[in-house]
C-alpha cells in the first residue's frame, strides 16, 4: 500500500506540478492568516500582526523551494532540466558541440583500448602445464563445472556414453566397470 502511495505521489509530482504549487500557496496563505489572527488577538495592529506573522513563517520563496526539493522525483526533474539546458547550449554553438562529441568518442575509445590490454595481460588466465605434461588453458581442474559439466564423457564397453557421477571425486568416473 505504501508503494502505491509513493507511486501516486511521484506521478502527481511529475504530471501536475502546478496543482501542487497551488495547494502549497493555499496552505501558506492559511498559515499566514492564522498567525496574523493570533497576533491580532494578542493586541497587535493588523499591519504589524501581518508583518510579524510573515517574519515568523519565513520567506514564501524559500518555503516553496524547500517543498519542491522534498517532492518525490526532485532529483530526476533537476537532471532533466540540466540536460535540457546543456542541449540548448550545444545547439547554439555547433563547433563546441562537435568538440564535445569528439572528446567523448576519443575518451571511450581510449578506455576500451586500455581495458582490452589490462584484460589480456592481467586478468585472463595464463596457460599452465598439468602434471602429465600436457598444457591446459585454464587453472580450473579438468572437467570442472566451469566447462559446463562435472566430468568428461566416457564410453562404456557397450558403446553407450555416460558421464561421471561425482564432481568431487578425483577419479571423475574413471573406475573400471566389469563387463
Amino acid at each position: 500500500m505504501r508503494i502505491l502511495y509513493r507511486l501516486r505521489a511521484l506521478a502527481r509530482s511529475w504530471f501536475r506540478p502546478r496543482e501542487l504549487d497551488a495547494e502549497l500557496d493555499e496552505e501558506l496563505r492559511f498559515h499566514l492568516e492564522r498567525q496574523t489572527r493570533a497576533f491580532s488577538e494578542a493586541g497587535m495592529a493588523p499591519e504589524e500582526a501581518r508583518r510579524a506573522a510573515a517574519l515568523e513563517l519565513g520567506g514564501f520563496a524559500q518555503i516553496r523551494e524547500l517543498a519542491s526539493e522534498a517532492r518525490p522525483g526532485a532529483l530526476a526533474r533537476q537532471l532533466a532540466k540540466d540536460a535540457a539546458y546543456g542541449a540548448r547550449l550545444l545547439r547554439r554553438s555547433k563547433a563546441f558541440a562537435a568538440a564535445c562529441v569528439l572528446i567523448v568518442a576519443l575518451g571511450s575509445g581510449a578506455v576500451t583500448a586500455v581495458w582490452s590490454v589490462v584484460y589480456g595481460v592481467v586478468l585472463q588466465p595464463l596457460p599452465t602445464r598439468s602434471r602429465s605434461g600436457s598444457s591446459r588453458s585454464s587453472l580450473a581442474p579438468r572437467g570442472s563445472a566451469s566447462r559446463g559439466r562435472s566430468c568428461p564423457r566416457r564410453t562404456t564397453a557397450t558403446g553407450a556414453s555416460r558421464a561421471g557421477r561425482s564432481s568431487s571425486s578425483r577419479s571423475c568416473g574413471r573406475s573400471r566397470t566389469s563387463t
